[in-house]
């Protein structure tokens, strides 16, 4: 996870958002952001799609894990 944030080019001090259940890969999501530097910003796993969009542009993340990394240019 650490490599693949590094390589998307996110860069120390961004921030990563996740909508993952807890669980395993919650925790490889969280050490995987903290070891690329970044902030671990947690969503709901409930969370409608449309309160998720509106949250990540409040936020300003460079990334959004759900599933796979998606990385704003």
């Amino acid at each position: 996870m650490t490599q693949a944030l590094q390589d998307a080019g996110l860069q120390p001090g961004q921030r990563v958002a996740a909508r993952i259940p807890n669980g395993v890969a919650y925790v490889q999501a969280m050490l995987g952001v903290w070891g690329a530097g970044g902030v671990f910003c947690p969503l709901p796993v409930g969370l409608e799609d449309q309160e998720v969009e509106r949250r990540l542009g409040i936020m300003d993340v460079a990334a959004f894990i759900d599933g796979e990394i998606t990385v704003e240019a």
